[in-house]
């Protein structure tokens, strides 16, 4: 929420800066990158400090084999960035701080039976065709840190510039939530094919805690009015 207000305070701030300034340095640009595609505001607060909001959506297709099972994972990242800039020589090279708040962030994830047409879940064998679909989602933080370096002013010179960021984003360990469709066995059966899940649970946490930081590469090119 308080992302979100400041990110609509930046944008009420720079259309009346473009009104009271005769030079307003006030940017607008496009970014590609691991954050997905992004539409971004850039505001210069001195010639060594820009302000940047914007919004960024990334959806992936994966696959994730880090237990006996393998599962197809979709990516979805959307987000509104807030990011200050700091030109410590007046020039191209910054440094980069900030965050990212989400409204989506997280994989849903589709286990795939193997060729049998079973599942193998913390070393137990269950038939599909008993137990439906198992699938969940990993969950990644909401708000997530960013620190990183990059190149281009984009407040600096009127006219377009191209830039570049490489940093992280910190978003913490993943919680990991599986379940099945049904299950037609008897209820001995079902009892421990739940705790089987809460096992699988337990081991894919373990196995994807790397994901606690997002790597961050954009190109953006901005046009300063």
């Amino acid at each position: 929420m308080l992302l979100r207000s400041g990110l609509v305070a930046l944008l009420v701030f720079g259309s009346f800066s473009v009104a009271a300034q005769d030079a307003p340095q006030i940017g607008l640009g496009l970014k590609l990158g691991t954050t997905g595609v992004g539409l971004e505001l850039s505001r210069g607060l001195g010639e060594r400090v820009v302000l940047r909001g914007g919004y960024n959506v990334l959806t992936l297709d994966e696959s994730i084999e880090d237990t006996d099972m393998t599962y197809d994972a979709e990516l979805k990242k959307d987000s509104l960035s807030l990011l200050l800039d700091w030109h410590p020589w007046a020039g191209a090279y910054r440094l980069t701080g900030g965050v990212h708040s989400h409204s989506d962030n997280s994989l849903e994830i589709i286990a795939q039976p193997d060729t049998g047409g079973t599942y193998t879940i913390n070393g137990r064998t269950y038939a599909a065709n008993n137990i439906g679909v198992l699938d969940g989602v990993i969950g990644l933080e909401k708000t997530t840190p960013y620190v990183g370096i990059g190149w281009g002013h984009a407040a600096k010179a009127t006219g377009f510039t191209f830039l570049l960021d490489v940093g992280l984003q910190f978003q913490d360990s993943p919680g990991v939530k599986l379940s099945v469709d049904t299950c037609s066995l008897p209820v001995a059966v079902c009892a421990q094919l739940n705790s089987d899940i809460q096992a699988e649970v337990v081991q894919l946490e373990k196995d994807i805690e790397d994901y606690d930081f997002w790597p961050v590469v954009n190109l953006g090119l901005h046009y300063r009015f």
